[in-house]
């Protein structure tokens, strides 16, 4: 008897998905200590919500630099720039008012930040991967010789 030490390709597309959310999350942390510095840099000079706007653009290439490249390993292009932005435009307006509503509720603006930028991120993978990763080639594979 010969065993079998293949991978069924679920399990290889888990596994991907599952190092593309490590990255991701790491990824994150990264372009939140970025928000969370610029904005305590900014906040004693402009007003929270103004330099947030400051912040959200400064971030929005950050992150579309290191999601790119590092998070789901694809290429800098037009496409996927205008791609990007598509994506996350409506989680950008979201994640803005909710700092807004925050910080009007007299939260400190850093924390506002972080509160505001992680209940985002979460959702923000699935659409941002669906985006940022090459279509996969659908098509028949070789059969395998059985186990």
């Amino acid at each position: 008897m010969s065993s079998c030490n293949r991978v069924a390709p679920e399990t290889s597309d888990l596994a991907a998905t599952t190092m593309q959310l490590a990255r991701y999350g790491v990824n994150c942390c990264v372009v939140l200590a970025v928000k969370l510095i610029l904005i305590v840099l900014l906040t004693p000079w402009l007003v929270p919500a103004v330099a947030y706007l400051i912040v959200h653009i400064v971030t929005f290439f950050l992150s579309y630099a290191i999601h790119v490249r590092q998070t789901f390993r694809t290429r800098h292009s037009r496409s996927t720039l205008l791609g990007y932005l598509g994506a996350v435009s409506g989680f950008k307006v979201l994640d803005y008012l909710l700092f807004t509503l925050l910080v009007s509720w007299n939260l400190a603006a850093p924390l506002s930040v972080l509160v505001a930028s992680s209940l985002e991120a979460v959702v923000k993978f699935f659409v941002v991967r669906r985006v940022l990763t090459l279509p996969r080639v659908v098509g028949r594979r070789k059969a395998s010789p059985s186990c």
